[in-house]
């Protein structure tokens, strides 16, 4: 019998566009936040170093996130070059 194909992923974006809110509770939330709807929609969330995405200080109106350094940038290199499967979620607040 075929085993049964892996269930698809989650990583997690987290960005705040400045350092000062580091100071605040956006890590905390956003953190909070993704697990919950990961658990709540049956998601196994990916954990590892590798596969979590944080844009600390990264302006989205500038594009820095997906510029050369930023992490959704990455994520999207892993995307297209095969190392994050198809099928797989990018949750974001």
């Amino acid at each position: 019998m075929p085993s049964a194909s892996p269930q698809p992923k989650a990583y997690s974006y987290i960005r705040f566009s400045s350092l000062e809110q580091a100071k605040g509770d956006s890590f905390r939330r956003q953190t909070e936040g993704i697990r919950n709807y990961c658990t709540k929609n049956g998601l196994d969330l990916a954990t590892s170093a590798e596969y979590t995405f944080f844009d600390k200080g990264k302006s989205a109106y500038k594009a820095d996130h997906v510029g050369e350094n930023g992490q959704l940038k990455r994520f999207i290199d892993l995307v297209e070059s095969g190392h994050i499967k198809k099928g797989s979620y990018l949750i974001v607040e």
